[in-house]
């Protein structure tokens, strides 16, 4: 799937900045490879942040394990959801559903160094688990580098990969 934004066409009220992004999906015989890439076609260096907003159905006794050295906890009571932002090391996470004896394995690129846990609370059925290059609210943070976001120079570009795997559990 391919996005051309040029701004003079498309409108500059949706985003000032000329570019391109593509997603490529891949199902290989392990999972599902996904690509996000986003190329910068605009004059001056642009910054930019990319990642996924990946939902997961929640099952009785669905959790989620990961490695972070850094996290930030907001519960329901400060906010609509329950979430947690973090600083992934490795890349790896695995979503366990022991009721369905199923887990899912997930692998991002280093470019990927923050992510999202999102737990929506009850009835929701759902939660969201967010690879990402940037920190929440990245493009409002009084200095944007820092939280994540990249300044791609003209013609500069950004890629990033996940991948997700199926496992039985035993």
């Amino acid at each position: 799937m391919r996005l051309r934004h040029r701004p003079d066409q498309d409108g500059a009220g949706d985003w000032p900045f000329a570019l391109d992004a593509e997603q490529v999906i891949s199902v290989r015989e392990d999972g599902v490879a996904l690509l996000l890439k986003v190329d910068n076609l605009a004059p001056e260096p642009v910054s930019v942040g990319i990642g996924w907003h990946a939902f997961f159905p929640r099952h009785d006794g669905a959790y989620v394990t990961f490695r972070t050295q850094a996290a930030c906890a907001q519960d329901a009571a400060a906010s609509a959801d329950r979430s947690t932002q973090g600083s992934d090391l490795g890349g790896t996470a695995e979503i366990v559903w022991p009721g369905q004896w199923l887990a899912l394995q997930r692998g991002t690129s280093p470019e990927l160094g923050d992510f999202v846990a999102m737990m929506p609370p009850p009835p929701a059925d759902f939660f969201a688990l967010e690879p990402a290059a940037t920190a929440n609210n990245a493009a409002t943070a009084p200095a944007p580098q820092p939280c994540g976001l990249r300044l791609l120079p003209p013609g500069g570009s950004l890629s990033v990969l996940m991948t997700l795997r199926v496992r039985e559990l035993t």
